[in-house]
């Protein structure tokens, strides 16, 4: 970390944020993951269409630790 933050002082600066190379493939893997029950999303809450105002205010003020879900009934 310590190297990093001196790097970023240099003339030389060289930082990759994300994979060099990007995986064109990413969503099938995904899905993979997905269908063999290896990707769970978290869920902090569940709103329904009607409560998204609560929703947008409940991920604004109190940092949700998982994903907010506005449910539609349509």
């Amino acid at each position: 970390m310590k190297a990093m933050l001196a790097s970023l002082t240099t003339k030389q600066f060289t930082f990759f944020i994300g994979p060099a190379m990007p995986q064109k493939d990413y969503l099938k893997v995904g899905k993979r993951l997905a269908e063999a029950g290896k990707l769970i999303p978290h869920i902090d809450d569940i709103f329904s269409v009607q409560d998204t105002a609560k929703a947008i205010a409940y991920a604004i003020e109190a940092h949700p630790q998982g994903k907010l879900v506005i449910k539609t009934d349509f």
